[in-house]
């Protein structure tokens, strides 16, 4: 099983795992940093599959049968790997955690009905 644990590798985040960055963001807000995800998976055994969707209905939302989108600290980000990890078959199951950089989200292009509990939320930088 191979997961994205580079943390050197930022091509897809303006820095948001920097410890520095955390710390200033949360001495700023009083909250960590938030980092968006999109998780899909291809799960065989039904039993397996719910825990694995109820898992995730706990993170974000879901945005297609088998797809999530997650709003997650990076801390929460790691709970959410453990929990998934235990949950899976890894000789049979597969499921795949894409980080999602914040200028790509803003250029997010969504068509047809809108969910019911969006994920997006506007930012103001003071």
């Amino acid at each position: 099983m191979a997961l994205w644990t580079d943390p050197d590798d930022d091509e897809f985040f303006e820095d948001p795992f920097d410890a520095d960055v955390d710390t200033l963001a949360t001495l700023l807000t009083g909250k960590p940093p938030m980092n968006r995800y999109v998780v899909s998976y291809d799960i065989i055994d039904n039993r397996r599959r719910v825990k694995v969707s109820n898992c995730l209905d706990s993170y974000g939302q879901r945005v297609q049968k088998s797809v999530f989108e997650v709003l997650i600290s990076k801390q929460l980000h790691a709970r959410m790997i453990r929990e998934l990890t235990a949950l899976i078959d890894a000789g049979q199951d597969r499921i795949s955690i894409y980080p999602q950089c914040g200028s790509c989200d803003a250029r997010r292009v969504d068509l047809g009905v809108a969910p019911d509990k969006p994920v997006h939320q506007n930012w103001i930088i003071v």
